[in-house]
C-alpha cells in the first residue's frame, strides 16, 4: 500500500500532487517529514495538505523521531506534542506517528491515547532504550492504535516481523498491531 512523501515548502503545488498521487497514482495517503522540512508537523505550510488529506478521505504518516544519521535534524520538529495539535485542528484526519516519537515515548503514548484520530508505528524503535513502555501500552491502554511497520529499505521485514514475534504481547493485540488496525484504518476489505 502506497503513500506519497510530500513537501510542504511547495504550498499549493503540494496540494494538487497529492491529489494526483491518490486519484491518478492509487496511493493511499501522504507522508511528511518534519526533520527534513525543518518545521513542526503544526505548522501552517502542512495545514492546506492536512485539509486536502480530510477532504480525500485518506491518513497522513507524520515521521515522528529524527533518524540519528541525518545530519542537521532537529528533535524538536518530530516530537509528537505537535502532533497533538494537528489532531486537535483536524479532527478528522487519520494521523499515524511513524517511528512512534522516539524518543519522546511517553508523549507519543499520550498523544494517541487522548486523540481518536491518532495512531502510532514503531518501525525501528521496537529494540531501543524505553521500548518496554510502547508494549505495556498495546497491552493495556493504545493496543487499537499500534500498526506494524518494518521501515524497509532500512530495516528489512523478515527482521522487523521476528522482533515482533518476540514481543510480549497478548494474542488479540498482535492481532490488531499486525494487521486488524491497519485493515480498518485503511478501510481494507
Amino acid at each position: 500500500i502506497g503513500f506519497w512523501g510530500i513537501d510542504p515548502h511547495k504550498g499549493m503545488a503540494a496540494v494538487r500532487e497529492t491529489e494526483h498521487a491518490v486519484r491518478e497514482l492509487g496511493m493511499r495517503g501522504i507522508a511528511v517529514d518534519p526533520y527534513l522540512a525543518h518545521i513542526p508537523a503544526h505548522d501552517a505550510r502542512y495545514y492546506p495538505l492536512y485539509s486536502k488529506c480530510c477532504e480525500l478521505g485518506i491518513p497522513v504518516f507524520i515521521t515522528t523521531a529524527p533518524p540519528p544519521q541525518v545530519p542537521g535534524a532537529i528533535m524538536d520538529h518530530s516530537d509528537p506534542r505537535h502532533v497533538d495539535i494537528v489532531a486537535r485542528d483536524f479532527p478528522e484526519l487519520v494521523v499515524i506517528m511513524s517511528h512512534g516519537g522516539y524518543p519522546f515515548v511517553n508523549e507519543a503514548i499520550f498523544t494517541c491515547l487522548r486523540n481518536a484520530n491518532v495512531y502510532m508505528d514503531l518501525s525501528e524503535y521496537e529494540r531501543a532504550p524505553m521500548a518496554e513502555a510502547y508494549i505495556q501500552a498495546m497491552n493495556t491502554l493504545i493496543g487499537d492504535k499500534v500498526v506494524f511497520a518494518s521501515a524497509h529499505p532500512f530495516i528489512e521485514q523478515a527482521d522487523a516481523l521476528a522482533v515482533y514475534e518476540k514481543m510480549p504481547l497478548a494474542p488479540d493485540v498482535r492481532q490488531k498491531v499486525m494487521a486488524g488496525n491497519a485493515r480498518r484504518i485503511l478501510q481494507l476489505s
